[in-house]
């Protein structure tokens, strides 16, 4: 049997009727993460660092409230597929899905851009932010590791005997006492371990995150088209949930439309528009060069 006295509760304090939860830290700490490494990429590139500052505060609310309506949408759990539309603004009882979070704050972020800040490049503010966003995905599934979410098969503890024990414990059969705050929490046996699909995720998208939006940013130089960043981010992170959503506990599938798995069919849509931006920048920028290259020989 597992000790799982060590389970650490999703709570990170609290105040009379008032908590803050670990997960809302995670929420709230990966954001600023991106918002202070897509300032980085911003000034690297001669623009003004403040711009992100102002898209910030209208991105970061409308991915929640993505997040939010995505999870209302697609889960058969949530109180819209019972009736209680007024539950999307019970927040507090969780359900939040990543996607659409990604999908309306990316759309807001790129319709204010338009109207806003004209005189700059979109496609090189999509890359000086959107692969940032993994960084704030490899902090939310930290949050999933403190609400007991986000796990796979159970097996045997020995199984896992490399991960750290503070790991083992959280991922121990039961919720360790944490009913009231976890809802069913981990649903193995007391001799038993589940498999952490929030560790492999989390550690997935910080090679992405380094590879994209680090050591490409600085040293892809021959063949880089502005976009092309961002359709990385969107190949790398459709890649990695279409692989490990059907791994996932059945209890943490979204199936709310006709009994598919939303995300899976969500991330192939994110590969196919990750290719078609990369394709299309291409083709814009060729034709961008083929109409300078008339007009030149026009005024020859």
């Amino acid at each position: 049997m597992i000790n799982v006295l060590g389970k650490i509760s999703p709570v990170l304090f609290e105040i009379g009727n008032f908590s803050v939860r670990w997960y809302a830290l995670c929420i709230l700490v990966g954001a600023l993460l991106t918002l202070a490494f897509s300032q980085w990429a911003m000034k690297r590139g001669g623009y003004p660092k403040e711009i992100f500052e102002t898209l910030f505060f209208i991105t970061f609310p409308s991915g929640l409230i993505g997040a939010r309506l995505w999870w209302c949408i697609a889960d058969s759990s949530s109180p819209w597929h019972h009736g209680d539309f007024l539950g999307f603004f019970k927040i507090w009882e969780g359900g939040l899905a990543i996607q659409g979070g990604v999908i309306l704050g990316v759309l807001v972020g790129i319709i204010v851009a338009l109207k806003r800040y004209k005189k700059v490049n979109l496609f090189f503010a999509m890359d000086a932010a959107i692969p940032n966003i993994l960084i704030a995905q490899v902090l939310g599934r930290w949050g999933n590791f403190f609400n007991q979410e986000v796990y796979g098969s159970c097996v045997n503890p020995s199984e896992l005997s490399w991960l750290p024990n503070f790991i083992k414990e959280q991922m121990a059969g039961g919720n360790g006492g944490f009913g009231e705050y976890v809802g069913a929490g981990i649903k193995c046996s007391s001799d038993e371990i589940a498999q952490p699909l929030f560790l492999y995720e989390s550690l997935i998208n910080l090679v992405g995150w380094v590879l994209i939006s680090i050591i490409l940013r600085i040293f892809w130089k021959k063949g880089y088209h502005k976009g092309d960043l961002s359709g990385l981010y969107l190949i790398w992170y459709g890649a990695c949930r279409a692989i490990l959503e059907p791994l996932r506990n059945p209890e943490y599938i979204m199936d709310g439309l006709g009994g598919a798995s939303v995300s899976v069919y969500t991330s192939y849509v994110f590969i196919f528009l990750g290719v078609a931006l990369m394709v299309f920048v291409r083709i814009k920028n060729k034709f961008k060069k083929n109409s300078n290259q008339g007009e030149e020989k026009a005024d020859d």
